[in-house]
């Protein structure tokens, strides 16, 4: 599901640091 989400690439770059807020700014830019 992660994979097939184009979205999913750019957030984890975007948050590759944080480490708790990346899970939170998935679900929000996904829309889930």
């Amino acid at each position: 599901m992660r994979a097939q989400l184009p979205g999913f690439e750019i957030n984890r770059v975007d948050t590759s640091g944080d480490g708790s807020q990346p899970r939170r700014v998935e679900v929000l830019r996904l829309g889930l």
